[in-house]
């Protein structure tokens, strides 16, 4: 733990069933590979510290153990078995918030990333997906998990929310509230459960997937990759 450690995760986007998906329907995603966010850990002499210029936050994790972030840090150093390190994670990222474009998700793998490889560990993409879920469970209360899985395995998906999960969003929110803990073992496997896809989704891989059979990329895609306003 005591060189510099850098990480990033890629955007994303929904080609169909953007909505859909949380109620259990089908979806396509695909990874936007050149729009990034980034996280970089250097050794410290204190508690470990975040700093995200991008949307002027700095706090540790003594301090605002709520944050999602904090969460998420915190959480990777228990499932790597590792005591939370001395360390300034600093997250900045070129993906516009409130896009669609899986900002949160992306921030949370590349946190994921850095603090495992910072101890020395790299994690497997469904480690990784499963510990960014977490996080953003506490983003968005109940996401059907499709941002993660195509952000940790930056690949293109056929994705299905499986059948538990969307119980929780059809009951009231007293019942999701009280349900939430309960269901988050069924939403998404657990990260030592798994190294390959979870059944749910399934890796399209080609390029006419992606680019199409033309070989270009869709003007959705090719917009939400021009986008000026770099935010997190």
């Amino acid at each position: 733990m005591s060189q510099a450690i850098e990480r990033s995760a890629c955007a994303k986007i929904i080609l169909c069933g953007e909505h859909a998906v949380v109620y259990g329907r089908p979806a396509i995603a695909l990874p936007l590979p050149h729009l990034r966010a980034h996280a970089r850990i250097v050794p410290g002499d204190g508690p470990f510290r975040v700093i995200a210029p991008d949307i002027r936050a700095e706090f540790d994790l003594t301090t605002d153990a709520s944050r999602p972030l904090a969460h998420l840090v915190r959480s990777t150093f228990e499932f790597l078995q590792q005591p939370v390190a001395q360390a300034t994670l600093t997250v900045t990222s070129q993906i516009p918030t409130s896009s669609h474009l899986g900002s949160s998700a992306a921030v949370a793998v590349a946190v994921t990333r850095a603090v495992s490889a910072y101890c020395g560990h790299e994690l497997s993409p469904a480690e990784t997906s499963a510990l960014a879920f977490e996080a953003e469970k506490i983003y968005h209360g109940s996401p059907s998990g499709i941002d993660n899985t195509v952000i940790a395995y930056e690949q293109p998906v056929w994705f299905v929310r499986r059948k538990e999960s969307r119980e929780a969003v059809r009951s009231p929110n007293s019942e999701v509230k009280g349900r939430r803990a309960e269901n988050a073992a069924m939403e998404q496997p657990q990260p030592p459960s798994f190294n390959e896809p979870p059944a749910s989704s399934r890796p399209l891989g080609s390029r006419s997937a992606m680019y199409g059979a033309g070989g270009r990329k869709s003007r959705r895609a090719m917009s939400a990759c021009s986008t000026r306003s770099p935010k997190w």
